[in-house]
């Protein structure tokens, strides 16, 4: 994945503003060739000023490095769009307040604001950074009044060269696994929540599978790890929405029909519906072509690669996506079990090469797991012959289904709280692997 987005900023000081620039930094090589920085003004929400921009990022510190450019910035609120060579908006940031874009690359969209500030009082020679350690953009925190540092990367700036290593896993059940169609009749048959409806539905299950541990009140939403207004449903875009992991178009399934694949809470998470369009159905794969958003935190690629349109996630959430995945590919395949009932022919054949490689799936939750808590669950992928070095469990968002259960909002059985039915997880306590 190639990481470029804005590392510094500088727009205000004491007396006459001085040396007004900001920085670009990402992985060494990368060229902002035909890339722009659009400035907005805060107050109107239009374009006052727009600079092509050029230039290799250089390598200083593990394969990352920084670009500095210098041009006048307005005082806030005002705003910077970071747009390359293809037109596609990798960040949007402002200062001094967040405010909507109404022209320019970026309309319709809303700032992020660094939540740092300069003034008529700051230091010249000083500047806002992200500083501290971290192997993507988001580890990074905005800070103001150090000393500038233009074309390098911040002191107190580091990249980690890769994630920190997983914690210990659960002990390995050598135990023979059930039958894969034994599995799978346990999983068929649960309680089917609504995808939109006046009573409990998978946005009420969301909010709570979802919640934000510091803000009750908020979703942590996916891909981008926002936290928002978990009452603000959709709002005409500006709120949250609803991310297919295995996506409808991909699967024949028809959410406001509210078929069981498409309702599913092992596969169903809140996101920013930028992020949810911008992933469209694309298949899940390795992107090295294009620059990965800074705020969906995503890389997607429009051009087709061996036949495919391409997204790839950060490393974080790529275990979480697998395991849904898996879930998804035996609870919904009748494939090998054209006996098992309750399901629709449209999708009775859901299989992990619709979405993406499965040999890359199973990569990703062996090297990646670490970023997901394992569940007291157990799952079989499709085929016999894949091998996992490290248990498989299925991701349960965020909490699990007793908390769910016993929420002070919902009162709905806990055997069909997570659209689960209880038997996956009285009978299958413990992770095994396929034969």
């Amino acid at each position: 994945m190639v990481f470029i987005f804005f590392n510094e900023l500088h727009y205000d000081n004491v007396g006459t503003d001085t040396a007004q620039a900001f920085e670009v930094a990402g992985v060494a090589g990368a060229s902002l060739d035909g890339y722009t920085a659009v400035l907005y003004d805060g107050n109107s929400g239009g374009v006052y000023d727009t600079l092509p921009l050029t230039g290799t990022i250089p390598n200083e510190h593990v394969g990352y490095g920084a670009l500095s450019f210098n041009i006048s910035l307005q005082n806030g609120p005002d705003g910077i769009a970071l747009v390359n060579a293809s037109g596609h908006v990798l960040e949007f940031l402002s200062y001094e307040g967040s405010f909507e874009a109404v022209s320019g690359a970026a309309s319709g969209m809303v700032s992020t604001d660094v939540g740092v500030v300069e003034t008529a009082s700051t230091a010249a020679g000083t500047s806002m950074q992200l500083t501290g350690s971290a192997h993507s953009p988001a580890g990074f925190t905005w800070v103001a009044g150090v000393p500038a540092s233009p074309g390098a990367l911040n002191a107190g700036q580091s990249f980690a060269q890769s994630p920190p290593p997983p914690p210990s896993q659960p002990p390995f059940n050598s135990a023979a696994c059930p039958p894969r169609s034994t599995v799978r009749a346990a999983l068929l048959g649960h309680t089917v929540l609504p995808y939109t409806s006046s009573q409990t539905d998978v946005w009420d299950a969301l909010k709570v599978l979802d919640a934000d541990p510091n803000d009750a009140a908020n979703v942590t939403l996916f891909y981008s790890r926002m936290s928002v207004d978990g009452a603000q449903e959709y709002n005409s875009g500006r709120g949250w929405t609803r991310e297919h992991i295995w996506p409808q178009s991909l699967g024949q399934f028809d959410a406001h029909a509210n078929e069981a694949p498409a309702t599913d809470l092992f596969a169903l998470r809140p996101a920013k519906p930028r992020c949810n369009s911008m992933r469209n159905n694309f298949k899940y794969g390795m992107v090295s072509t294009v620059s990965v958003d800074s705020e969906c935190l995503l890389a997607c690629d429009t051009v087709v690669q061996g036949g495919d349109r391409l997204c790839e996630p950060v490393d974080e959430i790529k275990g979480q996506i697998a395991r849904s995945l898996f879930y998804m590919d035996i609870a919904y395949d009748a494939f090998d079990d054209t006996g098992a009932t309750g399901v629709n022919a449209s999708w009775a054949d859901l299989q992990l090469s619709i979405v993406g490689s499965p040999d890359m799936f199973v990569d990703w939750h062996e090297s990646v797991a670490s970023y997901n808590s394992p569940s007291t669950c157990a799952s079989i992928p499709s085929a016999s012959n894949f091998q996992f070095s490290t248990p498989v469990s299925i991701a349960i968002p965020a909490t699990s289904n007793s908390h769910f259960a016993t929420s002070a909002s919902l009162s709905i059985p806990s055997d069909s709280t997570l659209a689960i039915p209880s038997a996956f997880n009285n009978n299958f306590p413990t992770v095994c692997l396929p034969t």
